[in-house]
């Protein structure tokens, strides 16, 4: 009753994406959790989320063990460390064409987005308000085509542009990061988090708890709004801890239960 979640992500040689959105999406709270990924991945997953379920594939995935799993869950999350080869490419597509599920779409999955317009056209064909996109600068630029220079100079339209573009709920990351949902004359400016955040693996909790937080019944606009406060206090209880030069993506997860409310919890 507290959601299942399928998590697609990492590849060879890009297991800690995974393991760092599978940890968060079960610590924000998800019921279940089941991984597709490389076979490659398989051990060290077993290792380190005993509680998650695992399809590992090796050559390339199959294609109805996929829809199955898509049958079978909540929630989609996808996108940490899979890649953007060939057998990323295909996964996609096959999750992209669900219309029903929510789905968190960040890091690869984006790339894949921004390279491939079969893709871009799937994903702008979900139903309004089911895909929550969480792009760093980069990836914003990618995803519309732009530079450096218009990000800088006009952000807030580049995030209410993309969020049109693809009828979705946007979280844009950065310093202060804003979450937009298109066709709502509504903007969420993120107050939570510090400068020891901006480290490798962040961006993969991130999108772990928007995930776990929507499968257990949070609309998606809510769910990415609370996330990235939750994500945030975690990082300033993290970084008082670990300091703020040497925090990890991995101490953000365990400030999670006391950023939402556990033991020693203030909100």
């Amino acid at each position: 009753t507290f959601g299942k979640v399928l998590l697609v992500a990492g590849s060879r040689d890009m297991s800690g994406a995974c393991i760092l959105c599978g940890n968060s999406i079960l610590r924000s709270g998800a019921g279940m959790v089941k991984i597709i990924s490389n076979i490659c991945n398989r051990e060290i997953l077993q290792q380190t989320l005993p509680e998650a379920m695992l399809y590992s594939y090796e050559e390339k995935p199959d294609e109805k063990k996929v829809r199955d799993a898509l049958s079978w869950c909540d929630v989609v999350v996808t996108g940490p460390g899979m890649g953007t080869d060939e057998n990323a490419f295909n996964i996609m597509k096959v999750l992209l064409e669900n219309k029903r599920l929510p789905m968190i779409i960040d890091a690869d999955g984006l790339n894949l987005i921004s390279n491939h317009e079969e893709l871009a056209k799937l994903a702008a064909m979900r139903e309004g308000g089911k895909t929550i996109m969480t792009p760093h600068p980069g990836e914003l630029i990618r995803l519309m085509h732009t530079d450096m220079e218009e990000y800088v100079g006009n952000r807030e339209k580049l995030v209410s542009d993309l969020a049109g573009k693809f009828g979705c709920v946007v979280a844009a990351k950065d310093a202060v990061t804003l979450v937009m949902q298109s066709n709502k004359n509504k903007l969420y400016i993120n107050t939570s988090g510090n400068d020891a955040m901006a480290t490798a693996g962040s961006g993969d909790v991130l999108a772990g708890i928007i995930g776990g937080l929507t499968a257990q019944g949070m609309n998606p606009f809510e769910a990415a709004c609370t996330g990235v406060y939750l994500h945030g206090i975690a990082g300033e209880n993290a970084s008082v801890k670990s300091g703020r030069y040497g925090m990890t993506a991995s101490d953000i997860i365990k400030e999670l239960m006391t950023a939402m409310g556990g033991v020693g919890g203030t909100i």
